[in-house]
């Protein structure tokens, strides 16, 4: 069950960046299940882990307020689409358990080495 997040206009505008990237990944993510299908790999509907409430209101729940859309481009919003369709599911997961922040955030102490042995496996 997903949750309604409030959508304010500066909670929508914050959340556009977050949108293009959701967009990016997801248009790549289905690129590559249709590559693999062309050569005869089937594989279930993937699923992007998101760690933004805001963002997961947006493209499962169409949560945007009216008047309030002018922020993200219409291509952005493709995602609910695929959601829609089932090509793509969206879950919720926390900030601490989502491996793609070890990538892009710094990580100091135990969170380093947490993330380290989860993207690269116990010695």
């Amino acid at each position: 069950m997903i949750h309604l997040v409030a959508m304010t206009p500066l909670t929508l505008l914050l959340s556009a960046p977050l949108l293009i990237a959701l967009f990016d990944a997801a248009r790549h993510l289905l690129l590559l299940k249709d590559l693999l299908e062309e050569i005869g790999i089937r594989s279930n509907t993937p699923t992007v882990f998101e760690d933004n409430k805001a963002v997961i209101s947006i493209v499962a729940n169409n949560a945007i307020p009216k008047g309030n859309s002018k922020f993200i481009e219409r291509k952005y919003l493709q995602t609910r689409e695929w959601i829609k369709n089932e090509r793509m599911n969206i879950s919720f997961t926390s900030s601490e358990t989502q491996v793609a922040d070890a990538l892009t955030k710094a990580k100091y102490g135990d969170d380093f080495i947490k993330f380290q042995k989860h993207i690269l496996g116990p010695k």
